[in-house]
């Protein structure tokens, strides 16, 4: 995970008046000006100030023993010194600051005038003296000492020395913070300039200074003590505060004082350094990333990280904590400079989150992981998942305007929208070195959905200058509240969203003479889609479906699937099957494994939201009752776009595997082709998978549609596909997962192949797909083929029957001798599948030629023990299955290995042609161009689509669409599909 920069926001631009020329003469100045007061002393005399503070406070502060004169002093001597102090490093150091910005040039002058407020004296009395003014504003809130002071009678009572005291820890907090400031920057700018190489003494002791002064636990823990007057109160703080009450304290129209400010972003700044300490070279740079670690790990430091991160949701609009309402609508802060408060956030976000994200992977040495306070009963993994889910969300409403009674104004969303990439810290590390729990993968998808949100629509108004959309209120707790929560982030659509301005870009960037800002653009959206699969992985995996609405996704995937398929198709038939050519965002077949992947994770989720397919494991009969919750043709708005889904994931999925399998053979990949990466093999056995549960789907599904639509996924060429797959894909190593799919691959396939050869209609066909043999030995045996009729009265017809016998037969034989196959009980060596294939060569009983329903009717019978064995029954091996399964002889090694190769190579069958009815939408809102590459609006939904004037059953989304697919078919099938369009509207699947 890339680390974002820290928001810099140099002190002097926020007060005004301060160093603001720039250049070598200013530089100059600065230095004389800087050499001027160290020559008078002022570092030295304000240090021998601060180390006088700390005894009257200790005796005002002394339990029991404390007198009315001894606070009044040590009141009175905290508030002078405070001031002083202000008042002398004010711009002694904001002058340092400034200067780091040109620390290359001046490097050796500035390490001299930073010495003496950079020391470990100076450090740690500062430190001592914050944490003196602490105690003595706790000492005076306490009611112990409030009842002593009314016994007293005093002339003042503790309201006013109260009062004086949070001036003074303000002025200390602020001096503590600008010391912060000078030490993180120092430290930032030697671990850059040190590199790989040794670290400068210099940056060694800094880090060891901040370490034993513990400045920024003081610092830390002054601001939970009281931040000042001017600035949000932080929840945590309660009666700790010093000052008064809440209402009292945050009033409207108040100013934001960079006091937290500066802490928050010293704290971000040395984070950065920490992790740059902790991967630079030579002895010193760990010592000293441990030196920081262990002072940004204090348990104080980890408060004020907490509280910041709480002040964020709340700033938001959101509760801290479970069943805690924050009203925020009495917030009205008028910013000095418009960009400091999104700053702040932004550094916040580095600090808490950012900080504990590097530390828990190791990135930096820090005890403890530098996590934040632990929540009882929580596991640190949990609690970060469930912080990086509220604080995406709370930064994406801010983004959009909402919270702090909508303080945040256009410009300032604009700025946020600039600097999205440290929404990064919200999202998880892609390798984690601890492994993630099952409880936090939804928590972290929640997280994932805002930053999507809140990065898109930032782009958009960074480029269109619109205003963000609104959002609705957060819920809580319990599978239930944590689905709400998913629904409300609108994971789904901003994951359609991301897709397709991510296909866009990448189209728009591999065009000719495209823009830079568009190759920008598609580069920077490019590695995000990976995580498309992974975000769509995670509630089918927790039973958080209806958490997301994946109908657009699944559009836009299936779009491109489409596209890409006829991309790889069109690779293919110029002769270079297999081949890596560029297509946008990649190498062809890297896009379409991640592609595929997306597509598998899809399809888990799909069939949830619309039903209507049964699984392939229930049942084996041919044709069940309907489903009761849908029409008996399967005209729902779901079911054309699940044919939708399948026909195009289908296409996809037969090239693809079909070219990963090339690529392995030696015809098509010279030896030193680079393998391909496990997520292509996989990408391609899942999708592969996913298909063939849709048509086993199909085989057992209601209506007059589905044999049509059966047919439009190809299932031969499927299984074409896949059989190449299992002659080629050996998992590296063993590995686990690749094992896991190749055999899920196997067991669908198998399964899949029995149902068709069991199917009415389908039977017959099958058998054609497995053995080689004309029509006229079928006739010959007097065999009634029950699509021979109808074959013979079209010669069309006729040549593609002759072209599928025996297409299957070479590939089915290969593919499943290449590995053990689907295991059969007993332990014989035969496959199920391999009994299949004799069934086709007519070994069954009733001799070779038997008639095509005795070969159906064999099928159904081991199918139905297919389902009984594969759901966990001992069933015995009917007898038809022991007849097949008797020995047969081999073949030699080398005749094995030229038949693989062959298969390898062997040309996929050629397309079936599919009945109108298979590939009519009439309701589904998509372009019906096969190769449309228009991704634009936010969603499928959102292009203007118009039908085809003739046949009403197809939709385009410009004239360019429409008359590029009007050239490529649709100008034959037109008034079929104009004809079947008003079947389908005779028989009520259209009203």
């Amino acid at each position: 995970m890339g680390r974002a920069g820290v928001r810099e926001e140099p002190l002097l631009a926020v007060h005004k008046g301060g160093w603001g020329a720039a250049g070598p003469a200013a530089a100059t100045s600065r230095l004389q000006w800087l050499e001027g007061c160290a020559a008078a002393g002022v570092p030295a005399w304000v240090l021998r100030n601060l180390r006088a503070l700390t005894a009257p406070i200790a005796a005002a502060c002394r339990p029991n023993s404390w007198t009315f004169d001894a606070v009044v002093v040590a009141v009175d001597i905290s508030q002078l010194t405070a001031r002083s102090a202000r008042l002398c490093l004010k711009t002694y150091i904001e002058a340092l600051v400034d200067m780091l910005h040109e620390y290359d040039t001046t490097a050796p002058q500035i390490r001299t005038a930073a010495a003496p407020l950079v020391a470990a004296n100076f450090l740690s009395a500062v430190s001592r003296a914050t944490s003196s003014a602490a105690d003595l504003a706790r000492h005076l809130q306490l009611p112990a000492t409030q009842a002593q002071f009314a016994a007293f009678g005093a002339e003042y009572g503790p309201e006013v020395l109260s009062r004086i005291s949070a001036d003074a820890l303000s002025s200390f907090d602020a001096t503590a913070g600008q010391c912060l400031n000078l030490c993180s920057g120092l430290l930032q700018k030697e671990a850059s300039r040190a590199g790989a190489g040794p670290l400068p003494p210099v940056a060694s002791r800094l880090a060891a200074a901040l370490r034993d002064s513990q400045l920024l636990a003081a610092s830390a823990r002054s601001i939970m003590t009281y931040p000042g007057p001017h600035y949000i109160l932080l929840p945590g703080q309660g009666g700790n505060r010093a000052g008064g009450s809440r209402a009292g304290a945050v009033q409207p129209g108040l100013r934001f004082w960079p006091h937290v400010y500066e802490s928050t972003r010293a704290l971000a700044l040395l984070n950065e350094a920490a992790a740059e300490l902790h991967s630079g070279g030579g002895a010193a740079a760990p010592c000293a990333a441990s030196a920081l670690g262990t002072a940004l790990a204090h348990p104080h430091v980890a408060a004020l990280r907490l509280g910041l991160l709480q002040t964020l949701w709340e700033q938001a609009g959101m509760e801290p904590g479970p069943g805690e309402r924050c009203d925020v609508e009495g917030y009205d802060i008028a910013v000095d400079n418009p960009d400091m408060l999104v700053h702040h956030h932004h550094n916040t976000v580095l600090a808490t989150l950012g900080l504990w994200q590097e530390g828990r992977q190791g990135l930096l040495a820090a005890p403890d992981e530098a996590c934040l306070p632990p929540e009882p009963g929580v596991p640190p993994g949990l609690q970060l998942a469930m912080a990086a889910a509220r604080t995406a969300e709370a930064l994406c409403r801010l983004s959009r305007g909402q919270g702090l009674a909508g303080v945040y104004t256009a410009e300032q969303r604009r700025l946020l929208s600039r600097g999205e990439v440290y929404l990064e810290d919200t999202l998880p590390f892609t390798l984690p070195r601890h492994p993630r729990s099952s409880e936090e993968l939804p928590h972290w998808a929640e997280a994932s959905a805002w930053v999507i949100a809140a990065a898109l629509e930032g782009l958009e108004v960074a480029a269109a200058n619109v205003e963000c959309p609104g959002g609705e209120e957060a819920t809580t707790g319990t599978r239930e509240g944590l689905i709400s929560r998913l629904r409300r982030a609108g994971l789904g659509a901003s994951l359609d969203h991301a897709l397709r301005l991510a296909f866009s870009s990448a189209d728009r960037a591999a065009a000719p003479g495209a823009l830079e800002r568009d190759r920008q653009l598609a580069l920077a959206l490019g590695p995000g889609r990976p995580w498309v699969g992974t975000l769509l992985a995670v509630p089918a995996s927790h039973g958080l479906a209806a958490a997301y609405d994946v109908s657009g996704v699944a559009l836009t995937l299936a779009k491109r699937a489409s596209l890409l398929g006829r991309r790889l198709e069109a690779v293919a038939a110029s002769g270079r099957p297999g081949a890596a050519s560029a297509l946008p965002g990649g190498p062809m077949l890297e896009s379409a494994g991640w592609l595929a992947a997306a597509l598998g994770h899809c399809a888990a989720l799909l069939r949830p939201h619309i039903g209507g397919l049964p699984k392939w494991g229930r049942g084996a009969a041919a044709e069940p009752a309907p489903a009761p919750h849908m029409p008996a043709d399967g005209s729902a708005p779901g079911g054309e776009l699940e044919a939708y889904f399948f026909q195009a994931a289908s296409r996809l999925a037969v090239q693809l595997g079909a070219d990963v399998a090339a690529c392995q053979s030696t015809a098509a990949a010279g030896p030193d082709s680079p393998p391909l990466p496990a997520l292509t093999w996989m990408g391609a056995g899942a999708v592969l998978a996913d298909c063939f549960d849709h048509v086993s789907a199909l085989c057992s599904a209601p209506g007059s549609q589905a044999p049509a639509r059966l047919l439009a996924c190809q299932p031969h060429r499927l299984i074409a596909a896949a059989c190449k797959l299992l002659v080629a894909w050996r998992p590296a190593g063993g590995d686990p997962k690749e094992v896991e799919q190749r055999g899920r691959m196997q067991r669908a396939l198998a399964i899949t192949a029995m149902r068709l050869a069991a199917h009415p209609s389908l039977s017959a066909r099958v058998r054609r797909w497995l053995v080689t043999s004309g029509p006229s030995e079928f006739e010959a045996a007097g065999v009634e083929d029950e699509a021979g009729a109808a074959a013979a009265a079209d010669e069309e017809e006729a040549d593609e029957e002759e072209a599928e016998h025996g297409c299957l037969e070479q590939l089915w034989i290969e593919g499943w001798r290449s590995s053990n196959g689907w295991g059969v009980a007993g332990g014989s060596f035969f496959s199920l599948p391999f009994a299949l294939l004799r069934l086709a060569q007519g070994d069954g009983p009733g001799g070779r030629w038997a008639a095509d329903a005795a070969f159906r009717s064999s099928a159904l019978e081991l199918l139905g023990w297919a389902v009984r064995a594969e759901g966990g029954g001992s069933e015995p091996l009917p007898q038809l299955l022991q007849w097949l399964l008797r020995s047969r002889g081999g073949e030699s090694s080398s005749e094995a290995a030229r038949a693989a190769t062959a298969a390898l190579c062997a040309p996929l069958p050629p397309l079936l042609s599919v009945p109108p009815e298979g590939r009519a939408l009439l309701k589904l809102r998509v372009c019906g161009f096969p190769g449309c590459a228009s991704f634009g609006g936010r969603s499928e939904a959102g292009l203007e689509l118009r039908k085809c004037g003739g046949c009403r059953a197809v939709r385009y989304c410009g004239p360019d669409c429409q008359r590029a697919h009007w050239g490529q078919g649709h100008r034959v099938e037109c008034r079929a599909m104009a004809e079947a369009e008003g079947r389908m509207r005779a028989s009520g699947v259209v009203e």
